[in-house]
Formats: structure tokens, sequence, C-alpha cells
């Protein structure tokens, strides 16, 4: 997030008439808090070890861990190594690289398409869509991983600079 920039959007309508908004500051979207029914991933887990303790297999979640529109988290770089299971190399570059991972899952494509239409911009267009592509993506000179589309799934920070030089695997292959 950047709070010094001021962002200036000028349109001009068919009749000619000129319109302009401006926003101060910047800051990265998180999807879980555009989204009604929404939970972390961790308050899931720790919601299901609990009644999972106090009576068995056989619990039922609360309502409002149910019919979510989606789930997210974000996790450290300590937490991503703990959760999944990662070879020697792999924890070598979490441990060098230090990533903080954000994740949203949405369970219906009709949540997409509920928020364009609430944006009110003519038919047809997606201003957001669903979906993760893991093999395109580009450095930037911060030292940030970002997805070329759907940004707004997964981002990776690290301030490593042997990410700056790390190439894509699209570069690599030219």
């Amino acid at each position: 997030s950047n709070p010094n920039i001021l962002i200036k959007v000028r349109v001009c309508a068919k009749d000619r008439k000129v319109s302009i908004a401006e926003h101060k500051g910047i800051e990265y979207l998180w999807i879980n808090e555009i989204l009604d029914k929404t939970q972390t991933y961790t308050a899931i887990k720790l919601k299901e070890d609990e009644l999972y303790k106090k009576k068995g297999s056989d619990y039922k979640l609360p309502s409002k861990f149910l019919n979510l529109n989606a789930i997210y988290d974000k996790w450290t770089y300590e937490r991503l190594a703990d959760e999944i299971s990662l070879d020697s190399e792999e924890k070598e570059i979490i441990r060098r690289c230090r990533p903080e991972i954000y994740f949203c899952y949405v369970f219906s494509t009709k949540v997409w398409d509920r928020f364009n239409n609430s944006l009110g911009v003519r038919g047809g267009v997606s201003i957001m869509n669903g979906g993760i592509v893991w093999e395109h993506y580009h450095v930037n000179e911060l030292g940030g991983v970002f997805l070329k589309k759907n940004e707004i799934i997964l981002k990776a920070i690290s301030a490593d600079p042997y990410l700056k030089e790390r190439k894509s695997p699209t570069e690599a292959e030219q």
C-alpha cells in the first residue's frame, strides 16, 4: 500500500461532459474484504479441532462456517513451511526468500458475475475473474512476485534480491 499516490480518473461521456474522480492512496484489493460470507482457513481448522476434541468425528460446524462464498488466509513463510510438504531445496528457498502468501478460494464463478454486475459497467465486461495462472509470472523491481493474470488470487512478496535476478519460465525459454 502507498498512501501518497494520487489517482485521477478523467472520463468524457458521449455528451462531452467531463467527470473527474480523485483518490489518494493505493492498496492491494483483498477479495475477502469485498465479499460477504467468508472465513479464514485458520478459523475453520481451529473450530474443527475444537469440536472434534469435544464431540469426536460426529460434530457439525456452526452456520457461520457453512455456505461460504470464499475461504481465505494469509500465511507467513514460517506457516507455509509448516502447512505443506517441502523438499530440502524448497525449504531453503522459503527460508531465504521469506514469502508472505495470500490465498482465497471463491466457491463459484457466479460470485464474480455478481461482483462485476454490481459495478454497473457495460455488459460483457469483467473487471475481475477467478483462476490462477501459475506458470506465468514476472518479478518487479521491488522483488515482488506477481501473477500476470488474476493477481487478486495470490501474491508472494519478498525483499530478497535473488528474486530480482530470477527469470520467469517464459523468459528462460527464450
